[in-house]
Order: structure tokens, then sequence, then C-alpha cells
């Protein structure tokens, strides 16, 4: 009896030794070990931005579940919609600028335009152009909105003036130079090409003129209240 006994404690002890076995080899990978709770670290292959995780604490997890996804951002697209009359004058390779949504003051990242759609889309009316440039300087996270600027492959010859610097006024576009130390003269432009920052214009001005920029709203303001009151 007792050698059956010390033979059936071997058998059970062997079994145990068996189950543990095939534990670690199920759960031991590079990726995961037991202890502390079977904590797990999931690896990215690439550097990103994790942009949405498809399990939650205690669920069951099965080869083949997506765990989360990883946005890849070493090269970033931008997508710009615009009319299709506007689409005429761009061209592949040129300039794409653009900005957090709202922030004029922030400096732009440049892209290049890689594609222009041929048909706009059946519900807005608008072709999507793309823009594209590789590891980007600033923090750009998918689906973020952006102010968009598209360079054309317009030319035109003139001033280039500051946008801030150009008021409307009674119909007219203008823009102010100091004429002595207190006193600014306004004078007539035509603007022929004009971005979110600067604009060609055309003007009696020489090319080496000062034009009121920040000031400008300030002083068109002043011209406003001095012709309605008739001074």
């Amino acid at each position: 009896m007792l050698q059956q006994a010390q033979a059936t404690l071997a058998a059970k002890r062997a079994d145990s030794e068996t189950i543990k076995h095939r534990l670690e080899e199920e759960f031991t990978s590079a990726t995961e070990t037991i202890g502390h709770g079977e904590d797990s670290r999931l690896i990215s292959p690439v550097d990103g931005v994790v942009q949405n995780v498809g399990v939650a604490v205690a669920d069951d997890v099965t080869s083949g579940d997506v765990v989360a996804n990883v946005t890849d951002l070493s090269s970033v697209w931008i997508v710009a919609s615009i009319r299709p009359e506007d689409a005429q004058d761009l061209v592949i390779g040129g300039r794409f600028s653009v900005r957090p949504s709202g922030h004029m003051k922030q400096p732009p990242v440049f892209a290049k335009i890689s594609t222009i759609n041929d048909v706009a889309d059946a519900d807005t009316g608008l072709l999507r152009v793309i823009g594209t440039f590789d590891k980007p300087a600033v923090n750009l996270r998918p689906g973020t909105m952006l102010d968009a600027t598209l360079e054309t492959a317009q030319a035109a010859k003139g001033i280039i003036v500051p946008a801030t610097a150009i008021q409307q006024f009674n119909g007219h576009d203008l823009v102010y130079t100091p004429s002595g130390s207190t006193h600014f003269q306004p004078h007539d432009v035509h603007i022929l090409l004009s971005t979110d920052d600067e604009a060609v214009v055309q003007s009696d001005l020489p090319p080496d003129s000062k034009v009121v920029s920040s000031g400008s709203f300030a002083l068109k303001s002043a011209a406003i209240f001095s012709a309605s009151s008739g001074d």
C-alpha cells in the first residue's frame, strides 16, 4: 500500500509540473510575463500616437484581437477642401501651409501638394487636395482641425504689405503710411494676390514705403468717426 501511495504522489507531482510548464509556455512571451497580477506590456513596432484602445480592464484577449491602434506620424497627410474653380491655379509640388485652427499667430507648418482630386465631392461640391510632409516638427494628432493656405501658380508684380495693414473704407482698400511724427496718410491699393499673412498690391507707394500694420484698424476707426462728425 505504501508503494502504491508513493507512486500516486509521484504521478500527481508529475501532472502538477506538466501543468505549470504548459502555463509558463502559454503566457510567457517577449511582451508578456507572469507575475504582479499578470501585468502586460505592449510594444508598438513604430513611434506614433495611440488613436484608440479596443479593450478594457478585465477583458479577455485572444489571438487576433486589436488591442490598440497606433498612428505612425513619420509621414503626415494634410487634407484640404477647395472650390473647383480654385484648383486650376494649383500645381503638384506647390507649397501648402497649415496652422491649428484659430491660431493665426502661430508659425505655420509647410507641406507639399501631392494630390489634387479631379472630381468634386457630391455632397459638398468641393475638391480634395492632399499635402504631405515627413517628420513634422509639431505634434499633430489624427483628425486635428487646421487652417490651410495653398500657394497658387499665379504671379504678380507689386508691393508686398502685411495683410493686417489693409483696411476697407467706403468700398476702397486702403493702407496708411506715416506722414510726419503724428499724422498718417491713406493710400488706395488694388490687391493682386493675398494670403493670411501678406498681400501683393498695386499702389502709388514707392517700394520702400513703410505702412501701418497693427494700428491700421484704429486709424480707419478714427477716419470713420471724423467723417461722421463732419470734421
